[in-house]
């Protein structure tokens, strides 16, 4: 998982303002976690709508889980 796969899949929904994936600091590795940040609400809406829990990433065993903030 990088930004740049993420970004893929997330733009489809709106515009991004930050995308931020979480990494081990010793390893570098991503933690199976990451921040979208999108420029409007509406955005983040249409895709909470459209993955949370439907979509799986490459190499990734779970599904995409969106918790709303």
């Amino acid at each position: 998982m990088d930004e740049a796969s993420l970004m893929e899949v997330f733009s489809e929904y709106g515009a991004i303002l930050d995308l931020t994936v979480i990494r081990d600091r010793a390893t570098n590795l991503h933690k199976g976690c990451a921040f979208v940040i999108y420029t409007s609400r509406a955005s983040a809406m249409s895709a909470v709508a459209n993955l949370h829990e439907r979509v799986k990433l490459r190499n990734v065993s779970e599904a995409i889980v969106i918790p709303i903030m």
